[in-house]
């Protein structure tokens, strides 16, 4: 038996330990001494002391449990050990030659004891997770679709359907990289398209460098109108250039990235092929022979349907029949979406994104025929109205044997992208603003005093100026405003309350080279000039990686998703996960879920390649001061993190990971940054799953909510909107009308000192837009989602429950009030006894609110949360 060595712990016969002593930590074998997990040498136990007691003691998962208890009991000098945790003994001791350990043992040390630890096993590397191929049509309308997704959004199962569009064989040519100008036409096509458009665009253009050169919009964008013709002194644009003398000249002088033969061939073609062009230029003519036309207006009629013609018949415009007319002043005006355009003078005008004009006049190169874009009199096959997100989504679908130019537009895609949802949003925001009388709402009892006096008679009181918003609304229902990410981070907040902290934290980033999207893209595309598809199969990955959670780690009590997109354009999500009881996330758990190191290249070399791609910090400080994680000559992110010997249960409410350095026999990787090698190490690794990152292959961080105090930061990041501040509010602000008040609502009737606010104009002042964003709204792909269910419960005071009313409906609803789901919970605890031995906020768990009776019935089951 070896005599006992510094620390006072006996070593066994035939076994190595690893012993740890204040911090300071060592090994031992027979004659020789080797560096802490130096792999050379296997190590049974690793012992964790401090002032003789013993805090942690694990060892290699090929190594059971109970042989710890077999090891030191085989020890002559067992009882001077004392163990802060006693050593469970199930079995009985068996004096038998233990297995030799094969892998390093690794442990939790922090403020709380921590139970054994097993090293983290190194498990076969999974296989890598593939949509298939995009090879499933749609048998209604021919769009290719992959085979998890549906056809509701290619066509609406078959109600949605939109004509080919033909398209000149040299334009055609140019597209398919069939002409000897095709790699000019399509590295400038933007260039291009700006020179030859016959409105022009109006919008903040965001410039961000990364990834790929998105157009991304920040604030309203609207198309302009200029007069027909331009001032003697003034540089024509937009279709001023057609009647212009020196009108390739003036195009080049718009944009110094074209090249002349090329302009002059696209200029040509819309001369002879676009509707628009030809009538505007034979309007042009007429006016200049007929002097008494000099004070007219060219209107351009929203609807140029001939008489009698069916609305869903798309006919391609020819120069009689644009739609073009020449209208005197002494005619009647011209209607509100009119395009009316002045001879000369006047400004710019804006165009109505609902006008069938709007897309072919700025997109000549995409609709080079001029054909007309989404308007509001078309209909899908049912009689129903066709929303413009239906339109654009059949629009922008791969149909096989059908060729769009709008697939091998590039940048130009991109921003008929951005241009299409930002006109969805028009739309909806439209909506919103038409029906703010719908918002109006009063208490009940302050609606009955305003319309009834105390003997019950009705007033004369005009019911018209009760209950009007104080200034424009931007409600809850709006997908991305104010109102709906409260309520979204309530409802995640609710979760907190029922289940405590998350579980996990998990961040997954798109990968543009992911084989679904390379297989998708066409001859001398990237992934940036196909956002329609990269955003489909974003959302798939999306769909199995929240499958693949629950699966993974235990069955699933509560979850939260918020997707984002990143400055320079790539799609992101961020996922927050409850376990139910039993199977939560605990310190022994740590270490299998979750890893901030760089794997062994040998034995692992597609983890490590993964890791070395994807999970790599920066290289951010001193060697790259102008990294965006940089704030005040730091890393906002706290890179490189320190070295961890075992990972720890930190107070700050994640743990700190294991983070061995490459003395103890971390690993390193080599990333290139400027023309240099650069070597990291673990301290730059961001933590990840092993199993996920093998499957998914993208930036996929995963990170343990160890504690309460991550709660506040993840669901505020989960939920925090755009990158820039969507409202804008002055410190000083009123709030005088009562108003119902629901757990946790914290968006009270506002303005703005006396001024009114406007909520949508500040939104829209406000937003940005980029292409990925664009393709989800226009597929309809969830932003946030959360599961289960969270149901908003009134809390008022007796007769202060707000009525939702309008001018026709007032008197009735002050006669007769409705119930509210408190007042309603008061009736149910008195006909019902287990209600009444429950909480208000428990109620919803087992009984339903049916609305529209305004009353709570039993659940058949319980199967949702609700506060």
């Amino acid at each position: 038996m070896p005599e006992l060595i510094e620390q006072g712990f006996v070593l066994p016969e035939n076994a190595d330990f690893i012993v740890d002593s204040s911090f300071s930590e060592g090994t031992y074998v027979p004659d020789e001494v080797v560096p802490l997990l130096s792999r050379c040498f296997n190590v049974d136990l690793v012992i964790y002391q401090e002032n003789g007691t013993v805090l942690q003691y694990c060892m290699s998962p090929l190594q059971p449990p109970i042989a710890i208890v077999r090891i030191l009991l085989r020890h002559e000098h067992y009882e001077s050990l004392r163990f802060a945790n006693p050593i469970p003994v199930s079995e009985p001791i068996v004096d038998a030659e233990e297995p030799r350990l094969t892998q390093k043992s690794a442990g939790h040390f922090g403020a709380r004891p921590a139970q054994e630890r097993p090293e983290r096993i190194i498990r076969p590397e999974a296989p890598a997770h593939n949509c298939g191929p995009m090879d499933r049509a749609c048998d209604q309308c021919g769009a290719l679709l992959w085979c998890s997704e549906t056809r509701n959004f290619c066509c609406a199962k078959g109600k949605v359907k939109l004509p080919s569009r033909t398209v000149p064989q040299v334009l055609a040519d140019l597209y398919l990289g069939r002409h000897r100008l095709s790699a000019e036409f399509l590295t400038n096509i933007r260039s291009y398209n700006s020179a030859l458009h016959l409105t022009s665009l109006g919008a903040k253009l965001r410039l961000v460098p990364g990834w790929c050169p998105s157009f991304i919009i920040s604030g309203q964008l609207h198309h302009n109108t200029a007069p027909l013709f331009a001032e003697d002194s003034a540089e024509p644009h937009g279709w001023q250039v057609y009647f212009n003398d020196r009108e390739l000249e003036s195009r080049q002088s718009l944009s110094q990235k074209v090249k002349p033969e090329l302009l002059e061939l696209l200029q040509t073609l819309l001369h002879e092929c676009n509707g628009y062009v030809c009538s505007l230029r034979a309007v042009a003519h007429r006016i200049s022979q007929d002097p008494e036309l000099g004070d007219a207006r060219i209107v351009i009629h929203p609807d140029r349907r001939p008489s009698g013609e069916h609305i869903r018949r798309y006919n391609l415009p020819t120069a009689n029949e644009v739609g073009i007319l020449i209208v005197e002043d002494n005619e009647n005006t011209p209607a509100s979406r009119d395009v009316v355009i002045q001879l000369r003078g006047g400004g710019s005008q804006r165009i109505s994104e609902t006008h069938r004009s709007y897309d072919p006049l700025e997109y000549v190169l995409l609709f080079p025929n001029g054909e007309d874009g989404w308007h509001p009199e078309l209909l899908m096959s049912n009689g129903k109205k066709l929303t413009p997100m239906k339109y654009y989504a059949s629009e922008i679908m791969v149909r096989a044997g059908q060729f769009s130019v709008l697939h091998y537009g590039r940048r130009l895609f991109q921003q008929y992208l951005v241009d299409m949802c930002a006109k969805i949003e028009a739309e909806r925001l439209l909506y919103l603003r038409i029906h703010q009388q719908d918002l109006r709402s009063e208490t009940y009892s302050g609606l009955r005093d305003a319309l009834f006096a105390a003997d019950g008679r009705s007033t004369d009181r005009d019911p018209s100026d009760i209950g009007k918003p104080a200034h424009v609304l931007l409600s809850s229902s709006f997908v991305g405003g104010p109102r709906y990410l409260m309520e979204r981070l309530q409802d995640a907040m609710t979760y907190v309350h029922k289940f405590g902290k998350p579980d996990l934290f998990v961040t997954a980033t798109c990968n543009p080279n992911w084989p679904e999207i390379s297989a998708q893209l066409l001859p001398g595309q990237r992934a940036e000039d196909r956002p329609d598809i990269v955003s489909r199969v974003f959302e798939m990955k999306r769909k199995a990686l929240l499958a693949q959670l629950t699966k993974r780690y235990g069955k699933e009590a509560a979850h939260v998703f918020s997707l984002e997109y990143q400055k320079r354009g790539l799609p992101h999500v961020h996922f927050l996960l409850w376990l139910v009881s039993g199977q939560r996330v605990t310190p022994d758990r740590y270490d299998d879920i979750v890893s901030a190191e760089i794997p062994d290249p040998e034995q692992q070399p597609v983890l490590y390649e993964l890791v070395k791609t994807h999970m790599i910090h920066g290289p951010c400080g001193k060697e790259n001061p102008a990294c965006p994680c940089m704030e005040n000559g730091e890393c906002s992110k706290g890179f490189p993190k320190e070295f961890q010997q075992v990972t720890l249960t930190s107070d700050t409410g994640y743990p700190l990971y294991r983070r061995l350095s490459p003395e103890m026999g971390g690993f390193t990787v080599d990333k290139l940054f400027k023309g240099r090698s650069i070597r990291m190490d673990n301290r730059w690794v961001v933590p990840y799953s092993p199993d996920l990152l093998l499957q998914f292959a993208c930036h996929l961080n995963v990170e343990v909510c160890a504690t309460v105090k991550s709660v506040k930061y993840v669901i505020k990041y989960l939920l925090k909107g755009g990158d820039m501040a969507t409202f804008k509010v002055d410190a000083n602000r009123n709030s005088t009308e009562p108003r119902e008040q629901a757990v946790g609502d914290q968006q009270p009737k506002q303005t703005t000192g006396n001024k009114p606010r406007d909520e949508i104009k500040e939104y829209l002042s406000a937003r940005y837009i980029g292409p990925m964003e664009a393709v989800n709204t226009i597929l309809g792909f969830e932003v946030h989602n959360r599961f289960p269910a969270v149901i908003r419960l009134c809390v008022h005071k007796s007769e202060e429950q707000l009525v939702y009313f309008n001018e026709g409906t007032a008197r009735a609803k002050a006669r007769t009030p409705k119930d509210s789901t408190l007042t309603a919970f008061f009736k149910l605890c008195r006909i019902d006894e287990f209600a009444g031995s429950l909480l208000y906020t428990e109620v919803p768990s087992y009984f339903v609110w049916h609305s529209s009776e305004r009353e709570w019935r039993r659940a058949k089951q319980s199967m949702a949360i609700r506060v």
